[in-house]
């Protein structure tokens, strides 16, 4: 905290619900950024600002042109909800602990915010259910199961240096980023 935020205290906002956004490479993606504590008020950093990370730029602005596509989307408030598929795509992957739980209790969380949609939990989620619930412009998709990232994907670059499904090239470690901001999304390619 005193080596990374204490220089730019002052910068930051006032309002805890304005973002502050971290684009960090190298060493800094190691550190967690909202478990920073101050050592005046022993409160960690995300208990006093809204934390953003990024990998790079363009993964952030990615995210935003996203977030604009979106725009139309306001009033709509549907979801894809999917927890612990089985079978399982790959032999080799087990059921997550607690992952039906997880999605049982987002879409809860949802439905009582107004979001209508599809949930899909065990053996309700197929492949087929999933990529046609996608199609279906939900606003939220929350997939509480394992994420494998396989070279024989056709969204993966012919050279092996990653995903590529805005055609600009990002690397795996950029498309991980996007995936947790708001607002980017995996098309059903990148899923299955």
């Amino acid at each position: 905290y005193q080596l990374l935020i204490t220089p730019i205290e002052d910068l930051l906002p006032g309002n805890d619900e304005a973002k502050v956004i971290f684009v960090h490479d190298s060493y800094l993606n190691f550190i967690p950024f909202a478990a920073l504590k101050n050592p005046r008020n022993q409160k960690y950093l995300i208990e006093e600002h809204t934390i953003v990370t990024a990998p790079n730029i363009r993964t952030l602005a990615l995210s935003a042109i996203r977030r604009e596509e979106l725009g139309a989307h306001q009033g709509s408030k549907t979801a894809l909800i999917v927890g612990d598929p089985k079978p399982m795509p790959d032999s080799s992957l087990i059921a997550l602990p607690g992952a039906a739980k997880e999605a049982s209790d987002i879409a809860n969380l949802l439905d009582d915010e107004g979001f209508r949609g599809a949930k899909y939990i065990g053996e309700t989620a197929t492949e087929r259910r999933v990529t046609d619930s996608m199609q279906a412009d939900a606003t939220i998709i929350h997939l509480a199961t394992h994420g494998v990232i396989s070279p024989s994907n056709r969204s993966f670059n012919s050279d092996g240096g990653g995903f590529d499904s805005y055609g600009s090239g990002v690397n795996s470690t950029e498309a991980s980023g996007s995936i947790a901001l708001v607002g980017d999304y995996l098309n059903a390619s990148e899923i299955f």
